[in-house]
């Protein structure tokens, strides 16, 4: 046949490629401070801290009181805790008109992107915590096994910790170690879904969420945010998790997106931001673990 009508002869009309409406994720790690923090809003305070307060220890003094003449101990009763300070997190993005008429994309999606990014921010200020904890057990430049787990795991038992969930988050570099030792003696972890509830929200996980599963009474967690020490040795942490735990999270002001126009430069600004703090609540209810990076 000949003079047929075909894409060549409509090139200008033909688009170049089709692209999905629908776009993948970046690839980022999954949001776990709500499963292990100790979560509390701040924002009715009217202060930029805020107090996780708690008891100090009393114990009964030792011996029995005369029968007729004898009196009690008095014994003091104290308070402790840690404070958290308020501070601003955020970032901008400018989307230029051109950008916005020809991609189809609008403020909404970016929004999207920057509480992503914030969350990861979240996760990594809160990990960050571990390498302030005053009990470790540093194991240097190596690899941590099931015979270390236990030792570490004792060790953190030992501070006699407070609450009801036990938790190990771990760093990529400790789960590939004591994966491998596991799969050479037949352990497991029983990776079931925990389901909690965080500031009136309940949560369920699953495995993609940066949940593992359970093993020896422990949630087992990882995130690749865990702190580096130096170049060869990486934090994880036994933790008391959740509601009384030990690793703080005081909210002041949740993700607030602002939109302001740019007509000079015929953009529009998005401005994200969140204020929040982070602290540890109670050093014996926390152990940094320190392993091969």
């Amino acid at each position: 046949m000949a003079n047929e009508t075909t894409t060549s002869s409509w090139n200008d009309l033909i688009h170049s490629e089709a692209i999905d409406a629908i776009i993948l994720k970046a690839n980022r790690p999954p949001p776990i401070h709500l499963a292990i923090s100790y979560l509390r809003d701040a924002s009715k305070g009217g202060a930029g801290t805020f107090r996780f307060a708690k008891w100090n220890k009393d114990d009964v003094p030792a011996g029995t009181k005369t029968e007729g003449t004898g009196a009690f101990t008095k014994v003091e009763s104290t308070t402790g805790g840690a404070t958290a300070t308020a501070g601003y997190v955020g970032m901008g993005r400018a989307l230029t008109a051109e950008a916005k008429q020809d991609a189809m994309r609008g403020l909404a999606e970016l929004m999207i992107q920057n509480e992503d990014a914030g969350r990861e921010r979240l996760t990594k200020d809160l990990l960050g915590l571990f390498t302030s904890a005053t009990n470790t057990e540093n194991f240097g430049n190596v690899a941590f096994n099931l015979t270390r787990w236990g030792t570490a795991k004792f060790s953190f038992e030992a501070l006699n910790p407070v609450g009801t969930r036990r938790a190990f988050i771990s760093s990529l570099a400790a789960i590939r170690g004591l994966e491998a030792d596991m799969r050479t003696t037949g352990a497991s972890f029983l990776a079931n879904p925990v389901e909690f509830t965080a500031g009136n929200q309940n949560i369920r996980l699953v495995p993609g969420q940066g949940f593992r599963g359970y093993f020896e009474g422990y949630e087992i967690y990882v995130s690749s945010l865990c702190p580096d020490n130096d170049a060869d040795t990486i934090s994880s942490a036994f933790a008391m998790v959740g509601d009384q735990g030990a690793l703080g999270l005081a909210v002041w002001e949740g993700w607030d997106h602002r939109v302001e126009d740019d007509p000079e430069h015929a953009n529009e600004l998005l401005w994200s931001r969140s204020r929040y703090g982070v602290q540890i609540t109670n050093q014996s209810n926390l152990l940094e673990v320190i392993t091969e990076d």
